[in-house]
């Protein structure tokens, strides 16, 4: 399943290109998407890279970007079928929820799971965030497969056998052992079969655990105003929140993004979240049962033309890429 002649490997799929691009009428070579240019983050200033759009087709993609091995008939190994195999869902999952929203049905847990999914995918495989892949998965890449032709292939992920340019190396500024790393984290996470699914799929699961935890899952919706797509494929709101709340970002497509926020259950926690509840907690004195007071769950909250929260988005998007964004039009809200 790692053999293909896939060498231009997209890190955002050409599906989601496709749902932010500018016209997504024309056959699949001619689709264009607007792609901007950080010139100062600090002042949010950018170019237009090109006035056409760029085509989506040889976009936000490196040849041989996962490549571990390369055969004499010029097929290659690499996680193009594992990332494939959730890539065709992308758009169903986003259509499927956007159309139960503007029908008023009703939408599963195990629907949103889904989509986030896909969305960490694209995180964990995003070339510009390798550093923060390594700091949130980094154990991935210390352990090997059980099985043995996984673990065979698994020893190929070495650096005699990778094949991405030392040029794109050096424009991503990683080194060849945190690249390597990188590789490893991958092959665990996407190609490693468990009793359930694989490994990827119950680590997502274990992290969305409603157990334990809240989750706050925010789906914004626009009738007219574009949401913009980074070049990470994300928006990290963890430095604006407590060390142990956890809050992304993701484009669902030009007219809609996703967010999700998770923490644990403690009053501390309570009071951070609901700043307005700490006096009340404080004065009591007393020990609280937090489950019945903040039971945990996930809970979805659905916006339509909130524009304070696009704003915050894609200027997060723009401040945070890191060197391009991307949009179905040349005009896009950000805070002032």
């Amino acid at each position: 399943m790692f053999n293909n002649e896939t060498r231009n490997q997209h890190f955002i799929s050409q599906v989601e290109q496709k749902l932010n691009c500018i016209n997504p009428s024309l056959p699949r070579d001619s689709r264009r998407i607007y792609k901007f240019k950080i010139d100062d983050r600090e002042e949010l200033t950018f170019n237009l890279v090109n006035p056409l759009g760029v085509k989506i087709e040889n976009n936000l993609s490196f040849n041989d970007l996962y490549t571990f091995d390369v055969f004499s008939d010029r097929t290659r190994n690499n996680f193009e079928a594992y990332f494939g195999k959730y890539e065709v869902n992308i758009e169903v999952f986003t259509n499927n929820i956007l159309d139960k929203i503007d029908n008023n049905e009703a939408i599963t847990i195990e629907e949103i799971k889904d989509l986030i999914f896909c969305k960490m995918m694209n995180f964990i495989r995003n070339p510009f965030s390798i550093e923060k892949c390594l700091n949130t998965f980094g154990l991935l890449s210390t352990v090997s497969p059980t099985d043995a032709h996984a673990l065979r292939e698994f020893q190929k992920i070495k650096k005699e056998n990778i094949h991405v340019s030392p040029d794109v190396l050096a424009q991503l500024n990683i080194s060849e052992d945190k690249y390597i790393q990188w590789l490893k984290i991958i092959f665990n996470f996407f190609s490693v079969k468990m009793p359930k699914g694989y490994l990827g799929e119950e680590i997502i699961d274990a992290i969305l655990d409603i157990d334990k935890k809240r989750i706050y899952v925010g789906i914004h919706t626009y009738d007219q105003e574009i949401c913009l797509l980074s070049d990470r494929s994300f928006v990290d709101y963890g430095p604006a929140l407590p060390n142990d709340f956890f809050c992304f970002a993701f484009n669902l497509n030009k007219n809609s993004f996703l967010s999700f926020m998770i923490f644990e259950n403690t009053l501390e926690n309570i009071k951070l979240f609901c700043p307005e509840m700490a006096p009340i907690i404080d004065d009591r004195n007393l020990t609280i049962d937090v489950m019945s007071l903040l039971p945990p769950r996930i809970e979805l909250l659905v916006s339509k033309n909130n524009v304070e929260a696009l704003r915050g988005y894609n200027t997060q998007v723009v401040y945070q890429c890191h060197t391009h964004f991307f949009s179905a039009s040349t005009t896009f809200l950000l805070n002032n």
